[in-house]
């Protein structure tokens, strides 16, 4: 077989092709690296008054042994993040319900809107701003601990997040 100099460019052309790209790059941020100040009494009183437990759904109906069981199997596997659409706990906001260790993405009109978050005691969560929890390479805000972050644009972070994780 003679190896022309077409052929040879075609063959490197395919084998440079073929060769894996590298992993994109992740960006992580901790919320310790900001200079986050201490929530004031109204911001606490705000968060403190939106319910951190999601309701059942319309029309559905526990048992007490079913109560007992779900109270089990969430503190367990299930860990709950407030978001707001406003600074300082305010506009609109949801409790979201999660399994721990899982990616979130977000839906239902919240992406790159949450300017407020805040995950239940005893959980430390991170914020991705792409979806899927760093697939893609991008940036991830992590170590935000209970009561949460009442002002996310304080820090560069507000209306950039497309999903979550909490451990």
């Amino acid at each position: 077989m003679k190896f022309t100099l077409p052929t040879m460019t075609a063959f490197l052309a395919t084998t440079i092709l073929a060769l894996p790209s590298p992993a994109p790059e992740i960006t992580t941020q901790l919320v310790s690296d900001f200079n986050i100040p201490a929530p004031t009494s109204e911001q606490l009183a705000a968060f403190a008054a939106i319910p951190k437990e999601p309701s059942t759904p319309a029309g559905a109906t526990l048992s007490s042994t079913q109560n007992k069981e779900r109270s089990v199997i969430e503190a367990r596997d299930e860990v709950y993040l407030t978001i707001t659409a406003d600074a300082n706990w305010q506009g609109r906001r949801e409790t979201l319900t999660a399994q721990r260790g899982q990616c979130f993405n977000l839906g239902n009109g919240w992406p790159d809107t949450i300017s407020s978050v805040g995950p239940n005691t005893g959980t430390t969560c991170c914020l991705f701003d792409n979806y899927n929890c760093r697939n893609g390479g991008g940036f991830e805000l992590c170590g935000i601990t209970f009561p949460g972050i009442a002002n996310l644009h304080a820090i560069n972070w507000g209306d950039r997040a497309n999903s979550f994780k909490c451990d």
